[in-house]
This record gives C-alpha cells, sequence and structure tokens, in this order.
C-alpha cells in the first residue's frame, strides 16, 4: 500500500515561535561587536518585512553577518546543542513522527542541521544549506523557501502531498500540490480541503 506524504513546515507549525534569529544569537561570539551586527539584522528583517528585500536577500545577510567563516565541525555542534533549547508546541509533541506508515517530511526555511536532531530517522528534514570551503562556512547554499520548497521536493521525485501542515503563506506553492492543508496557530487548527480554501484563511 502506498504511503501517505505528509509535509510539515517547522517555524510556528511545530514551535511557538521563529528560531533562525536565535539560532544566530546562540552560535555567536558575544560582545560590542555582535550588538552592532544584530542592530544591522533587525534593519534587514525590517525591510524584509515590508518587502523591500526577499527573504533570500535577508537569508545572505544572515549568513554572512553570523555564521561566514566559521568551523562547520563546530557549527555542527552548536546547531545539536541549539536544538535542545527550542520551544516545540503541542502539534510536535502530540504527532507520530516514529509512524512508518507515513512518509513524513520536515520541510523549513530554516538551517538543516539545527531541525534534524529533533526527529526520528524515518523522517526526512529538508532545509536551508551552506556553502563550505575547507571546512568553513563561505556563504549560503540553498534558501529552502517557498517555491524552493517545491523544487526540492521534486527533486525526491515527490509531486502530490497528501496532508500538509504549514503556518505561512509563503507555503502558498506547497498547498497547491496539497489534498489537504491543516494551517497551524499556536495549539489552534483549521482544516482546508483544497489551495483555494487556504487561500481564504491565511
Amino acid at each position: 500500500m502506498k504511503k501517505k506524504i505528509i509535509v510539515f513546515d517547522f517555524d510556528k507549525t511545530l514551535t511557538y515561535k521563529d528560531t533562525l534569529i536565535g539560532y544566530y544569537i546562540f552560535v555567536s561570539n558575544k560582545g560590542l561587536i555582535f550588538i552592532f551586527k544584530m542592530f544591522i539584522y533587525l534593519f534587514y528583517m525590517i525591510l524584509a518585512k515590508i518587502k523591500y528585500i526577499s527573504n533570500e536577500k535577508l537569508k545572505i545577510k544572515g549568513v554572512n553577518l553570523f555564521l561566514k567563516d566559521k568551523d562547520m565541525t563546530e557549527l555542527k555542534k552548536k546547531s545539536i546543542d541549539y536544538s535542545k533549547k527550542i520551544l516545540l508546541n503541542k502539534l510536535y509533541f502530540n504527532y507520530n513522527f516514529n509512524n512508518l506508515n507515513e512518509k513524513i517530511l520536515i520541510v523549513t526555511a530554516s538551517f538543516h542541521d539545527y531541525i534534524y536532531p529533533l526527529f526520528p530517522k524515518n523522517v526526512k528534514v529538508i532545509g536551508s544549506e551552506l556553502k563550505i570551503n575547507k571546512k568553513q562556512i563561505i556563504q549560503l547554499d540553498s534558501n529552502c523557501y517557498s517555491e524552493k520548497k517545491v523544487e526540492l521536493l521534486k527533486d525526491i521525485g515527490i509531486e502530490e502531498i497528501d496532508i500538509l501542515y504549514t503556518d505561512s503563506i509563503s507555503d502558498l506553492p506547497l498547498a497547491k500540490i496539497s489534498s489537504s492543508i491543516i494551517i497551524v496557530s499556536g495549539n489552534n487548527y483549521i482544516k482546508c480541503s483544497s489551495y483555494y480554501e487556504f487561500q481564504k484563511y491565511i
């Protein structure tokens, strides 16, 4: 029997808040330079909020400010430590991610390295990735956001989703290929039977 394909967004779908800025803070050395970098990043966050710059441009700025030139081996260790501090919601704790009768995927704009430790090995995590040269981070490699999520799923042979869990309008491209969409807002859920119904609520 064909397994149902279940796709989850991560930030504010399985958590109570966004996790990316917390990650930048957690892995950074604190000091005056860090404070200066935070002001710069917050400025770019405002520009992204008003749609003056794209999500990808914001991600590039974040990587350049907080992650560039870091040792990838050390960053991976810090990523695992950070994952233990993420405030996960009831959906995360109530859902059976060990269900081998379903093909479960986490498809997130956040970085893969701090998401995958939160799930059993049968769950595939697809997230944003960093480009590395000689074990050092040099730039953003892949921004797993909006239409890019659909592209990355197609790369592994998935063109249709049975159930999508998301909180975000940026996941409209995923909703288009989903039979059922569940909108997550805190601990509340709205079930949509079509992409058109999803558009009305989000």
